[in-house]
Order: structure tokens, then C-alpha cells, then sequence
């Protein structure tokens, strides 16, 4: 599935891909190794991969990392924020975090967003 978006983020104005063919980028297979060297070499690397973690990009190379590579980050992050405050899936109220899996504020929430695919974006 393709998305676009509506407006480009500041920090693309300063990609080293910016104005570059993206299908390099998103390749059937692994990404190149001329594409991670285009990363390597980004002044917005961080910002890159940031977007790309809080916007769930599933494909392409974002930041010099994989869908794999980002996914293990976010695996790590979500493991670090036992405790932490985090907002409903479904409702987006604050709750704490007591588990790993701990996505809802309450059992409503949870059994609505076990049966909707409508969840605010948070």
C-alpha cells in the first residue's frame, strides 16, 4: 500500500535523498548499499529515523535502517516504558503502563479496539 504525504517534514529540506529516485530506497529486496551510504552520509539521519518510528513505516530504509532494524528499536523502547504513561489505543487517555502489552486505559477500550480497526492515532 503507498502512502503520500500531504506535507513533507522540515527535516527533509536537508535529506541527502531529497530530489533522488526512492525506489532505491524501497527495493523488493534488502536495501543497497548505496542507499544505506546515502544515509550514512544524511545530515537528517536522526530525524529520518525518528519520523519513521513514530509514523509505524513499515518498508523502505528510513534513518539507514530497515523495517527489522526499526522494529527491534521500537521492541526495545516499548520494553523501557513499563511504568511509563502512555496514552489509549482507542480513547487516548492517560494511563500507566503496567505490562509490555498494556494498550488500553480500561476493559471497554480494550475489547473496542480488539474489534475496530478505527484506534486514534497516538
Amino acid at each position: 500500500m503507498t502512502r503520500v504525504l500531504v506535507e513533507r517534514p522540515a527535516w527533509f529540506n536537508s535529506a541527502a535523498c531529497k530530489g533522488m529516485d526512492t525506489t532505491m530506497f524501497y527495493p523488493e529486496t534488502k536495501p543497497t548499499v548505496e542507499a544505506r551510504e546515502v544515509c550514512q552520509a544524511c545530515p537528517a539521519q536522526l530525524a529520518c529515523l525518528d519520523f519513521a518510528l513514530e509514523h509505524d513505516e513499515d518498508d523502505g530504509l528510513w534513518g539507514g535502517l530497515g523495517g527489522s532494524a526499526r522494529r527491534r528499536i521500537k521492541r526495545q523502547r516499548r520494553a523501557e516504558s513499563v511504568g511509563n504513561v502512555r496514552k489509549c489505543r482507542v480513547c487516548s487517555t492517560p494511563f500507566v503502563t503496567v505490562t509490555l502489552r498494556h494498550f488500553y486505559c480500561c476493559r471497554l477500550c480494550q475489547v473496542r479496539g480488539r474489534n475496530s480497526k478505527n484506534w486514534v492515532k497516538v
